[in-house]
């Protein structure tokens, strides 16, 4: 029999730990059993390069919000501040989708 020595403590809120109790009475383990397992036999997915990606997007975001604002107005925009916004959009978007093909 293998003895475990070192003790890992964590603080959830109660609906976290409702909702986490509920999970382990459908998994019918124990909540030693269950959270080893969830914590050991999951794939570890980094999203650093997707966060970084979310100030560019609500930046282009507010952008694109001020283009609709100026044509709800009936201002004229000029054709190369739109071409720009889009193409810095595309790009966001091409850059999300080469990280999340590198997620297993």
């Amino acid at each position: 029999m293998r003895k475990r020595w070192i003790h890992i403590g964590i603080r959830v809120t109660p609906e976290e730990y409702e909702r986490l109790k509920r999970k382990i009475r459908e998994a019918g383990l124990t909540q030693r059993e269950y959270l080893l397992f969830a914590a050991l036999n999951q794939p570890v997915v980094n999203t650093d390069g997707i966060k970084a990606l979310l100030p560019e997007m609500k930046r282009q975001g507010n952008n694109l919000n001020q283009l609709a604002k100026k044509m709800n107005h009936n201002n004229m925009i000029q054709d190369i501040e739109f071409a720009e916004t889009m193409e810095e959009v595309r790009e966001t978007w091409r850059s999300l989708r080469r990280r999340l093909r590198t997620l297993p």
